[in-house]
């Protein structure tokens, strides 16, 4: 994958990416706000998924289950699949999830500490004992380093309909 250099100016960035999302078949998202490594206004997406180009890889946003994440990270493409916090497993960042709204799912021991910590806890947050009853594990964004990575997720998408 091509190294950017942040110093180019704007348009000549975003013709870039946007070449770059067009080859690899992604939907080209214009006028997002220039922000991150690469300050350019152009993104990729395919399904819920959004890809923004950094200097080295692809940041890519989106819930993707647990278990497909793993398969992933266990490919022979792995090492080129980065979760965050640097170099973590799927398993170490993964979160519960609601199906349907996407709210995160925290035990209900922290209730109390996040309530201290956040006012309106109730509206971000579901608390309970039994996460896997109400929710799935996600991991909700990480980063790709090469094409033929990026190549293998968008075909892993869409062998899960999730493209």
């Amino acid at each position: 994958m091509k190294i950017l250099i942040s110093w180019k100016q704007y348009q000549d960035l975003d013709k870039e990416v946007e070449e770059e999302t067009k080859k690899l078949g992604l939907e080209v998202l214009n006028g997002r706000e220039r922000r991150g490594e690469i300050p350019t206004s152009i993104a990729g997406k395919i399904g819920d998924f959004v890809f923004e180009r950094q200097r080295g890889h692809w940041w890519v946003k989106g819930d993707l289950s647990i278990e497909i994440a793993n398969s992933l990270h266990k490919s022979q493409l792995g090492n080129n699949f980065k979760f965050t916090p640097q170099d973590a497993t799927p398993d170490k960042v993964a979160k519960w999830k609601t199906k349907e709204g996407g709210k995160v799912v925290l035990s209900a021991e922290k209730r109390k500490l996040i309530e201290g910590i956040c006012k309106n806890a109730e509206e971000l947050f579901i608390f309970s004992n039994n996460p896997s009853e109400i929710a799935t594990q996600v991991v909700d964004n990480f980063q790709i380093h090469s094409e033929e990575a990026v190549g293998l997720f968008i075909e892993t998408l869409k062998k899960h309909n999730l493209a």
